[in-house]
Protein backbone atom coordinates (compact mmCIF):
# COMPACT_ATOMS: atom_id res chain seq x y z
CA UNK A 1 0.00 0.00 0.00
CA UNK A 2 1.57 3.52 -0.96
CA UNK A 3 2.66 5.62 1.99
CA UNK A 4 2.21 9.16 2.67
CA UNK A 5 3.27 11.87 5.39
CA UNK A 6 -0.45 12.64 6.61
CA UNK A 7 1.36 15.89 8.65
CA UNK A 8 2.55 17.22 5.50
CA UNK A 9 -1.09 17.44 4.47
CA UNK A 10 -2.95 21.23 3.82
CA UNK A 11 -6.04 20.83 2.09
CA UNK A 12 -7.47 24.20 3.03
CA UNK A 13 -8.60 25.98 -0.79
CA UNK A 14 -8.26 29.59 -0.27
CA UNK A 15 -6.57 31.55 -2.77
CA UNK A 16 -3.76 32.14 -0.71
CA UNK A 17 -2.60 28.48 -0.16
CA UNK A 18 -1.32 25.81 -2.54
CA UNK A 19 -4.40 24.00 -2.96
CA UNK A 20 -6.41 26.48 -3.27
CA UNK A 21 -4.36 28.24 -5.90
CA UNK A 22 -4.41 24.69 -8.30
CA UNK A 23 -7.87 23.85 -7.36
CA UNK A 24 -8.28 27.08 -9.57
CA UNK A 25 -7.17 25.78 -12.63
CA UNK A 26 -10.17 23.90 -12.67
CA UNK A 27 -13.55 23.97 -13.68
CA UNK A 28 -15.79 23.90 -10.49
CA UNK A 29 -19.48 23.19 -10.07
CA UNK A 30 -20.76 26.70 -8.71
CA UNK A 31 -24.79 25.53 -8.48
CA UNK A 32 -27.14 23.47 -10.42
CA UNK A 33 -28.93 25.23 -13.62
CA UNK A 34 -32.25 24.98 -11.78
CA UNK A 35 -30.98 27.64 -8.68
CA UNK A 36 -31.14 29.87 -11.58
CA UNK A 37 -33.72 28.86 -13.51
CA UNK A 38 -35.22 31.79 -15.27
CA UNK A 39 -34.32 34.62 -17.24
CA UNK A 40 -34.36 37.98 -14.53
CA UNK A 41 -34.79 35.37 -11.60
CA UNK A 42 -33.54 36.26 -8.36
CA UNK A 43 -30.06 36.23 -7.75
CA UNK A 44 -28.53 33.63 -5.19
CA UNK A 45 -25.23 33.56 -3.62
CA UNK A 46 -23.06 30.93 -3.86
CA UNK A 47 -19.67 29.92 -1.57
CA UNK A 48 -16.48 28.33 -3.78
CA UNK A 49 -13.31 28.03 -2.62
CA UNK A 50 -13.68 30.20 0.73
CA UNK A 51 -15.21 33.12 -1.94
CA UNK A 52 -18.24 34.20 -2.12
CA UNK A 53 -20.63 35.05 -5.55
CA UNK A 54 -23.36 35.90 -6.44
CA UNK A 55 -25.01 33.97 -9.41
CA UNK A 56 -28.01 35.27 -12.10
CA UNK A 57 -29.47 34.91 -15.50
CA UNK A 58 -30.43 38.11 -17.37
CA UNK A 59 -32.91 38.66 -19.74
CA UNK A 60 -31.09 37.03 -22.36
CA UNK A 61 -30.51 33.64 -20.73
CA UNK A 62 -26.85 34.28 -20.33
CA UNK A 63 -25.71 33.24 -16.86
CA UNK A 64 -23.56 35.46 -14.73
CA UNK A 65 -20.66 34.48 -11.78
CA UNK A 66 -18.96 37.55 -9.98
CA UNK A 67 -17.96 38.41 -6.82
CA UNK A 68 -21.28 39.38 -4.44
CA UNK A 69 -19.66 42.61 -2.97
CA UNK A 70 -20.29 45.23 -4.95
CA UNK A 71 -17.61 46.99 -6.99
CA UNK A 72 -18.88 50.80 -5.69
CA UNK A 73 -18.99 49.97 -1.81
CA UNK A 74 -19.16 46.67 -1.49
CA UNK A 75 -22.68 45.79 -0.43
CA UNK A 76 -23.87 42.63 -1.43
CA UNK A 77 -25.44 42.13 -4.84
CA UNK A 78 -27.49 39.19 -4.17
CA UNK A 79 -29.93 41.74 -1.97
CA UNK A 80 -29.91 43.49 -5.64
CA UNK A 81 -32.41 43.50 -8.52
CA UNK A 82 -32.10 41.23 -11.57
CA UNK A 83 -33.88 43.17 -14.59
CA UNK A 84 -33.13 44.57 -18.08
CA UNK A 85 -29.94 42.64 -19.12
CA UNK A 86 -27.97 42.84 -15.39
CA UNK A 87 -27.89 43.20 -11.86
CA UNK A 88 -28.43 46.33 -9.84
CA UNK A 89 -26.72 47.11 -6.48
CA UNK A 90 -30.14 48.59 -4.40
CA UNK A 91 -27.51 50.83 -2.77
CA UNK A 92 -26.67 53.37 -5.51
CA UNK A 93 -28.30 51.32 -8.24
CA UNK A 94 -24.89 50.62 -10.09
CA UNK A 95 -26.02 48.12 -12.45
CA UNK A 96 -23.52 45.20 -13.81
CA UNK A 97 -23.98 42.91 -16.73
CA UNK A 98 -23.02 38.75 -16.58
CA UNK A 99 -19.10 39.87 -17.72
CA UNK A 100 -18.51 42.28 -15.39
CA UNK A 101 -19.50 45.34 -17.30
CA UNK A 102 -20.77 48.58 -15.93
CA UNK A 103 -24.10 49.30 -17.74
CA UNK A 104 -25.27 52.37 -15.69
CA UNK A 105 -24.02 54.58 -12.37
CA UNK A 106 -26.16 56.78 -11.92
CA UNK A 107 -24.38 58.99 -8.81
CA UNK A 108 -21.32 58.70 -11.48
CA UNK A 109 -22.58 59.95 -15.28
CA UNK A 110 -18.85 59.62 -16.63
CA UNK A 111 -18.52 57.09 -18.99
CA UNK A 112 -15.13 56.45 -19.06
CA UNK A 113 -15.38 55.76 -15.67
CA UNK A 114 -17.44 52.53 -16.61
CA UNK A 115 -15.19 51.72 -18.80
CA UNK A 116 -12.24 51.64 -16.90
CA UNK A 117 -14.02 49.78 -14.01
CA UNK A 118 -15.42 46.42 -14.29
CA UNK A 119 -17.18 43.86 -11.57
CA UNK A 120 -14.71 40.43 -11.00
CA UNK A 121 -16.75 38.11 -13.88
CA UNK A 122 -15.71 34.64 -14.24
CA UNK A 123 -15.92 32.21 -17.36
CA UNK A 124 -18.88 29.91 -17.08
CA UNK A 125 -20.29 27.01 -18.31
CA UNK A 126 -23.65 25.55 -18.55
CA UNK A 127 -23.58 21.73 -18.99
CA UNK A 128 -24.94 18.58 -17.75
CA UNK A 129 -27.56 20.33 -15.23
CA UNK A 130 -24.87 22.45 -13.27
CA UNK A 131 -23.07 25.92 -13.60
CA UNK A 132 -19.44 25.43 -14.15
CA UNK A 133 -17.10 28.46 -13.17
CA UNK A 134 -13.34 29.41 -14.03
CA UNK A 135 -11.43 31.14 -11.43
CA UNK A 136 -8.31 30.87 -12.85
CA UNK A 137 -5.60 32.79 -15.01
CA UNK A 138 -7.06 33.24 -18.08
CA UNK A 139 -4.11 32.63 -19.91
CA UNK A 140 -4.34 29.15 -18.43
CA UNK A 141 -7.96 27.96 -18.89
CA UNK A 142 -8.69 24.25 -19.65
CA UNK A 143 -10.85 22.89 -22.37
CA UNK A 144 -14.05 22.03 -20.04
CA UNK A 145 -14.39 18.56 -18.95
CA UNK A 146 -18.34 17.54 -20.42
CA UNK A 147 -19.31 14.33 -18.68
CA UNK A 148 -21.31 11.92 -19.54
CA UNK A 149 -24.44 12.81 -18.17
CA UNK A 150 -24.03 16.31 -20.24
CA UNK A 151 -25.41 14.94 -23.55
CA UNK A 152 -28.53 13.21 -22.32
CA UNK A 153 -31.87 15.08 -22.17
CA UNK A 154 -32.35 16.83 -18.67
CA UNK A 155 -35.20 14.95 -17.79
CA UNK A 156 -33.03 11.68 -17.46
CA UNK A 157 -30.84 13.47 -14.96
CA UNK A 158 -31.30 13.74 -11.12
CA UNK A 159 -29.14 16.12 -9.60
CA UNK A 160 -29.40 16.13 -5.32
CA UNK A 161 -26.67 18.29 -3.60
CA UNK A 162 -26.25 17.91 0.07
CA UNK A 163 -24.59 20.87 2.34
CA UNK A 164 -21.75 18.72 4.49
CA UNK A 165 -19.96 20.54 7.11
CA UNK A 166 -16.58 19.26 6.43
CA UNK A 167 -13.46 19.82 3.96
CA UNK A 168 -14.19 18.70 0.58
CA UNK A 169 -12.08 15.95 0.22
CA UNK A 170 -13.81 13.78 3.14
CA UNK A 171 -16.50 12.75 1.37
CA UNK A 172 -13.92 11.76 -1.75
CA UNK A 173 -12.48 9.35 0.91
CA UNK A 174 -15.66 7.92 1.65
CA UNK A 175 -16.47 7.43 -2.06
CA UNK A 176 -12.99 5.85 -2.69
CA UNK A 177 -13.42 3.09 0.43
CA UNK A 178 -15.11 0.46 -1.43
CA UNK A 179 -15.28 -1.65 2.17
CA UNK A 180 -17.38 0.20 4.14
CA UNK A 181 -20.59 -0.67 1.45
CA UNK A 182 -21.61 -3.91 3.16
CA UNK A 183 -20.48 -2.71 6.24
CA UNK A 184 -21.68 0.67 6.85
CA UNK A 185 -24.95 0.03 3.86
CA UNK A 186 -25.73 -3.62 5.43
CA UNK A 187 -29.42 -2.49 5.28
CA UNK A 188 -28.96 -1.25 1.38
CA UNK A 189 -27.03 -4.05 0.14
CA UNK A 190 -29.34 -6.90 1.59
CA UNK A 191 -31.63 -4.89 -0.15
CA UNK A 192 -29.79 -5.22 -3.61
CA UNK A 193 -29.15 -8.55 -2.76
CA UNK A 194 -32.95 -9.59 -2.44
CA UNK A 195 -34.12 -7.50 -5.58
CA UNK A 196 -31.12 -8.43 -7.70
CA UNK A 197 -30.49 -11.73 -6.66
CA UNK A 198 -26.34 -12.52 -7.83
CA UNK A 199 -25.46 -9.10 -8.90
CA UNK A 200 -23.77 -6.64 -6.75
CA UNK A 201 -25.63 -7.20 -3.81
CA UNK A 202 -24.93 -10.45 -3.13
CA UNK A 203 -21.60 -9.99 -3.72
CA UNK A 204 -21.35 -7.23 -1.74
CA UNK A 205 -23.05 -9.00 1.13
CA UNK A 206 -21.21 -11.91 1.17
CA UNK A 207 -17.33 -10.39 0.89
CA UNK A 208 -16.81 -7.62 2.82
CA UNK A 209 -12.99 -7.80 2.18
CA UNK A 210 -13.03 -7.44 -1.24
CA UNK A 211 -9.00 -7.43 -3.39
CA UNK A 212 -8.26 -4.34 -4.12
CA UNK A 213 -5.95 -3.24 -7.83
CA UNK A 214 -5.69 0.32 -8.24
CA UNK A 215 -3.73 1.96 -11.36
CA UNK A 216 -3.38 5.70 -11.78
CA UNK A 217 -4.53 7.39 -14.87
CA UNK A 218 -4.35 10.59 -17.31
CA UNK A 219 -7.57 11.72 -14.99
CA UNK A 220 -6.91 10.91 -11.67
CA UNK A 221 -7.24 7.24 -10.92
CA UNK A 222 -9.54 3.91 -11.31
CA UNK A 223 -9.85 0.75 -9.06
CA UNK A 224 -11.01 -2.86 -9.00
CA UNK A 225 -12.33 -4.44 -6.39
CA UNK A 226 -12.94 -7.96 -6.88
CA UNK A 227 -15.10 -10.22 -4.82
CA UNK A 228 -15.51 -13.88 -5.15
CA UNK A 229 -19.18 -15.13 -6.06
CA UNK A 230 -21.06 -17.33 -3.98
CA UNK A 231 -22.34 -19.20 -6.06
CA UNK A 232 -19.70 -19.22 -8.56
CA UNK A 233 -15.82 -20.42 -7.71
CA UNK A 234 -14.77 -19.42 -11.33
CA UNK A 235 -15.89 -16.26 -11.66
CA UNK A 236 -15.73 -12.92 -9.43
CA UNK A 237 -17.67 -9.89 -8.78
CA UNK A 238 -15.42 -6.24 -10.48
CA UNK A 239 -17.14 -2.99 -9.12
CA UNK A 240 -15.41 -0.58 -10.46
CA UNK A 241 -14.21 3.23 -9.23
CA UNK A 242 -12.80 6.24 -10.60
CA UNK A 243 -11.51 9.36 -9.85
CA UNK A 244 -11.74 11.95 -11.84
CA UNK A 245 -9.51 15.15 -10.48
CA UNK A 246 -10.48 17.41 -8.67
CA UNK A 247 -13.71 16.56 -7.47
CA UNK A 248 -15.36 14.09 -8.67
CA UNK A 249 -15.73 9.83 -8.12
CA UNK A 250 -17.86 7.54 -10.21
CA UNK A 251 -19.07 5.01 -8.44
CA UNK A 252 -20.48 1.01 -9.95
CA UNK A 253 -22.66 -0.08 -10.78
CA UNK A 254 -21.82 2.68 -13.28
CA UNK A 255 -24.68 5.95 -14.46
CA UNK A 256 -23.30 7.43 -11.22
CA UNK A 257 -21.31 10.16 -10.17
CA UNK A 258 -20.77 12.33 -6.96
CA UNK A 259 -19.33 15.95 -6.96
CA UNK A 260 -17.49 17.59 -4.09
CA UNK A 261 -16.77 21.37 -4.26
CA UNK A 262 -14.88 22.83 -1.35
CA UNK A 263 -17.38 25.94 -0.49
CA UNK A 264 -14.43 26.54 1.70
CA UNK A 265 -12.08 24.78 4.31
CA UNK A 266 -15.02 23.26 6.06
CA UNK A 267 -17.69 23.09 4.31
CA UNK A 268 -18.65 21.49 1.22
CA UNK A 269 -21.82 20.84 -1.26
CA UNK A 270 -21.98 17.57 -2.63
CA UNK A 271 -23.57 16.88 -6.07
CA UNK A 272 -25.08 13.59 -6.41
CA UNK A 273 -25.67 12.68 -9.78
CA UNK A 274 -27.82 9.83 -11.24
CA UNK A 275 -28.79 9.61 -14.83
CA UNK A 276 -30.37 7.35 -17.32
CA UNK A 277 -29.83 6.60 -21.20
CA UNK A 278 -33.49 5.34 -21.46
CA UNK A 279 -35.52 6.15 -18.49
CA UNK A 280 -36.90 9.21 -17.30
CA UNK A 281 -35.50 10.79 -13.73
CA UNK A 282 -37.43 13.95 -13.42
CA UNK A 283 -40.64 11.82 -11.82
CA UNK A 284 -41.75 8.48 -11.71
CA UNK A 285 -40.72 5.31 -10.50
CA UNK A 286 -37.00 5.27 -11.39
CA UNK A 287 -36.82 8.37 -9.79
CA UNK A 288 -38.54 7.27 -6.37
CA UNK A 289 -36.38 4.50 -6.21
CA UNK A 290 -33.21 6.24 -6.64
CA UNK A 291 -33.90 8.64 -3.89
CA UNK A 292 -35.32 5.88 -1.61
CA UNK A 293 -32.31 3.81 -2.05
CA UNK A 294 -29.69 7.22 -1.34
CA UNK A 295 -32.15 8.08 0.80
CA UNK A 296 -32.90 11.77 -0.24
CA UNK A 297 -36.19 12.82 0.26
CA UNK A 298 -36.81 15.82 1.81
CA UNK A 299 -37.76 14.53 5.17
CA UNK A 300 -34.33 12.68 5.42
CA UNK A 301 -32.13 15.94 4.18
CA UNK A 302 -34.22 18.46 6.55
CA UNK A 303 -34.06 15.79 9.82
CA UNK A 304 -30.18 15.39 9.12
CA UNK A 305 -29.46 18.85 8.38
CA UNK A 306 -27.69 18.43 4.83
CA UNK A 307 -30.10 19.86 2.52
CA UNK A 308 -28.88 22.17 -0.16
CA UNK A 309 -29.26 25.92 0.53
CA UNK A 310 -28.45 29.08 -0.27
CA UNK A 311 -26.65 30.67 2.91
CA UNK A 312 -27.10 33.43 4.72
CA UNK A 313 -24.92 36.17 4.52
CA UNK A 314 -21.60 35.92 6.22
CA UNK A 315 -19.20 33.35 6.85
CA UNK A 316 -20.80 29.78 6.65
CA UNK A 317 -21.54 28.40 10.13
CA UNK A 318 -22.84 25.23 11.24
CA UNK A 319 -25.63 22.96 9.16
CA UNK A 320 -25.70 19.78 9.80
CA UNK A 321 -27.57 18.12 13.26
CA UNK A 322 -27.76 14.28 12.56
CA UNK A 323 -30.34 12.27 14.38
CA UNK A 324 -30.12 8.51 15.06
CA UNK A 325 -32.98 6.04 15.38
CA UNK A 326 -32.06 3.90 18.37
CA UNK A 327 -35.34 2.21 18.91
CA UNK A 328 -35.56 1.09 15.22
CA UNK A 329 -31.85 -0.02 15.98
CA UNK A 330 -32.86 -1.96 18.63
CA UNK A 331 -35.60 -3.46 16.81
CA UNK A 332 -33.46 -4.56 13.86
CA UNK A 333 -35.69 -2.48 11.76
CA UNK A 334 -32.19 -0.72 10.46
CA UNK A 335 -28.55 -1.44 11.35
CA UNK A 336 -27.52 2.53 11.50
CA UNK A 337 -30.34 3.73 12.93
CA UNK A 338 -29.79 6.81 9.60
CA UNK A 339 -31.98 6.25 6.94
CA UNK A 340 -30.12 5.90 3.35
CA UNK A 341 -26.76 5.90 2.34
CA UNK A 342 -26.60 9.63 2.19
CA UNK A 343 -27.00 10.02 5.67
CA UNK A 344 -25.39 7.19 7.26
CA UNK A 345 -22.14 8.70 5.31
CA UNK A 346 -22.77 12.36 6.09
CA UNK A 347 -22.38 11.21 9.60
CA UNK A 348 -19.37 9.22 8.93
CA UNK A 349 -17.24 12.20 7.13
CA UNK A 350 -18.25 14.85 9.26
CA UNK A 351 -17.65 13.54 12.52
CA UNK A 352 -14.36 12.58 11.32
CA UNK A 353 -13.05 16.44 11.93
CA UNK A 354 -13.73 19.04 9.42
CA UNK A 355 -9.76 19.56 7.96
CA UNK A 356 -7.00 17.03 7.22
CA UNK A 357 -6.09 15.87 10.75
CA UNK A 358 -5.21 12.06 10.14
CA UNK A 359 -2.65 11.37 13.81
CA UNK A 360 -4.16 8.35 15.42
CA UNK A 361 -5.33 6.63 12.23
CA UNK A 362 -4.19 2.66 11.92
CA UNK A 363 -5.07 2.20 8.24
CA UNK A 364 -5.24 -1.36 6.58
CA UNK A 365 -4.87 -2.74 3.10
CA UNK A 366 -8.78 -2.13 2.59
CA UNK A 367 -7.73 1.94 2.43
CA UNK A 368 -5.68 1.43 -0.77
CA UNK A 369 -7.80 3.92 -2.34
CA UNK A 370 -8.32 6.66 0.41
CA UNK A 371 -4.44 6.75 0.73
CA UNK A 372 -4.48 7.21 -3.27
CA UNK A 373 -7.29 9.82 -2.94
CA UNK A 374 -5.07 12.22 -0.13
CA UNK A 375 -1.96 11.96 -2.12
CA UNK A 376 -4.06 12.53 -5.31
CA UNK A 377 -5.13 15.65 -4.04
CA UNK A 378 -1.82 16.64 -2.31
CA UNK A 379 0.07 16.15 -5.74
CA UNK A 380 -2.59 18.84 -7.24
CA UNK A 381 -1.15 21.14 -5.04
CA UNK A 382 2.76 20.09 -5.09
CA UNK A 383 2.45 19.66 -8.98
CA UNK A 384 1.21 23.74 -9.62
CA UNK A 385 3.55 25.02 -6.93
CA UNK A 386 6.06 23.67 -8.91
CA UNK A 387 5.40 24.85 -12.33
CA UNK A 388 3.66 21.04 -13.60
CA UNK A 389 0.44 20.74 -14.99
CA UNK A 390 -1.70 18.84 -12.28
CA UNK A 391 -3.43 15.47 -13.17
CA UNK A 392 -6.25 15.67 -15.12
CA UNK A 393 -6.75 19.08 -16.65
CA UNK A 394 -6.32 18.12 -19.88
CA UNK A 395 -6.78 13.85 -20.15
CA UNK A 396 -6.04 12.07 -23.45
CA UNK A 397 -8.90 10.42 -22.04
CA UNK A 398 -12.09 11.62 -23.46
CA UNK A 399 -14.14 12.73 -20.44
CA UNK A 400 -17.43 11.83 -21.92
CA UNK A 401 -16.37 8.03 -21.56
CA UNK A 402 -15.15 7.94 -17.77
CA UNK A 403 -17.38 5.65 -15.32
CA UNK A 404 -17.17 2.53 -12.93
CA UNK A 405 -19.36 -0.19 -14.60
CA UNK A 406 -19.43 -3.47 -12.36
CA UNK A 407 -19.40 -6.85 -13.94
CA UNK A 408 -18.80 -10.88 -13.26
CA UNK A 409 -15.66 -11.77 -15.20
CA UNK A 410 -13.69 -14.78 -15.06
CA UNK A 411 -11.13 -15.30 -12.07
CA UNK A 412 -7.83 -13.80 -12.88
CA UNK A 413 -9.56 -12.07 -15.82
CA UNK A 414 -8.08 -8.21 -16.93
CA UNK A 415 -10.50 -5.83 -14.83
CA UNK A 416 -9.34 -3.31 -17.30
CA UNK A 417 -12.12 -4.80 -20.18
CA UNK A 418 -14.58 -3.19 -18.03
CA UNK A 419 -12.89 0.73 -18.85
CA UNK A 420 -11.14 0.00 -22.10
CA UNK A 421 -11.35 3.81 -22.70
CA UNK A 422 -9.56 4.91 -19.77
CA UNK A 423 -6.17 6.36 -20.60
CA UNK A 424 -3.45 4.84 -18.01
CA UNK A 425 -0.34 6.62 -16.79
CA UNK A 426 2.96 4.64 -16.74
CA UNK A 427 3.46 5.52 -12.99
CA UNK A 428 3.30 3.20 -10.31
CA UNK A 429 0.36 3.63 -7.32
Amino acid sequence: MPTLDTQRLDFRVGADTPLGLALRRYWTPVCMSSDVAEPDCDPIRVWVLGQSYVVFRDTAGRVGVIDEACPHRKASLVFGRNEEGGIRCLWHQWKIATDGALLETPNNPDGGFRERVKANAYDVVESGGLIWGYFGPAELKPPFPEFQWAGLPPENVLIIPVDLDCNFVRPLEGLVDTSHVALLHADAVKRLSREFGAGDGAALNADSMPHLELELTDFGFHYAAIRNLPSDTDAAQVRMTAYAAPYACFISPGDHAHISVPQDDTHTRLYNVMWSRDQRLDAGEARDRLIAMYGLTDEILDRQGIRATMPPPGPLGRRNHFVQDRDAMRSGETFTGNLGLTAEDAVMTVTIGSISDYRGEHLTPADLGVVRLRRAVNDIATSVAAGREPVGLRPRTDTRRIGAPSGVLAVGADWRLLVPDHARLDKTA
